[in-house]
This record gives C-alpha cells, sequence and structure tokens, in this order.
C-alpha cells in the first residue's frame, strides 16, 4: 500500500501489485476500505487447498490434479512454470502439466531456495539455468 500526496506515481504503483493507492490527506473511511482490501489480500495466503488442484506437498514433491489424474511432481525435475490467467503449466524434462491455479498460488508452495519468480507468468527452477543475458534465461 502507497501513501503519498503525488498523484502522478499511482500508476507507477500498480507495477509492483499495490495492494492500494492512498493520497493525501487520507479520510478515514478511504483508509478503512484500504485496510479491508488488504486483510482480504492476507487472507488469501492462508488457502484452504481442499477444493484446490493440489492433493499432497511435501519437500521433494507436490502432487497435481491435471487431466483427471493426479501426478506426482519432483521440484527437481521442474525446468519452468508459467502463468496463463488461472492455469498453470509446469515444464519439465519430458512432459508438460497443464493444471488449474494460479502462478501465485503455485509460487507460494514451491522451496524459496529453488524457485525464483522472474516475471509476472513465469517461475524458473534455477538449478535448471544454464545461461542469462540482459532479458533471457536460458534453461
Amino acid at each position: 500500500m502507497f501513501t503519498t500526496a503525488f498523484h502522478e506515481f499511482a500508476s507507477e504503483s500498480y507495477e509492483v501489485d499495490a495492494i492500494d493507492y492512498l493520497i493525501k490527506p487520507v479520510k478515514l473511511e478511504r483508509f478503512q476500505k484500504a485496510v479491508e482490501k488488504a486483510q482480504t489480500y492476507c487472507k488469501s495466503f492462508h488457502t484452504d487447498y481442499s477444493n484446490s488442484n493440489i492433493e499432497n506437498i511435501t519437500d521433494d514433491y507436490i502432487f497435481v490434479r491435471a487431466d483427471r489424474r493426479m501426478f506426482k511432481v519432483h521440484f527437481s525435475d521442474i525446468l519452468y512454470i508459467e502463468g496463463l490467467k488461472d492455469y498453470v503449466i509446469i515444464y519439465l524434462e519430458n512432459q508438460k502439466v497443464v493444471t488449474l491455479m494460479n502462478i501465485k498460488t503455485i509460487h507460494d508452495l514451491l522451496p524459496k531456495s529453488f524457485f525464483v519468480r522472474v516475471s509476472k507468468s513465469y517461475i524458473i527452477n534455477v538449478n535448471k539455468i544454464d545461461s542469462v543475458d540482459n532479458n533471457t534465461v536460458y534453461i
């Protein structure tokens, strides 16, 4: 959440996924609305996976529901993950697993020591990186 006296920076706040942008002087009602928005956002971190496509999570793998089957996906086998609105494609060496889940949800489940979100739509396994240039990560 941003609080400032400058209108011109509002558009930039959305580039960093700001929850809200408050212009000074802030009215109490507007502040309360922003707090409620932030609380709703924080509650989304405490996801109930009983209705999602995730069945089991361990330190080494995750079971993901796709194509009416459960796929055991080892974290070490993931090359990268692509987010497509409400779906993610998990790219493995010889297979792709497409599941109904947003990229934020799967990113929150992955071990942070191996996976990094490099853009709004991609998560990569840092152990699979061959090289990097100014705009591209080669796997």
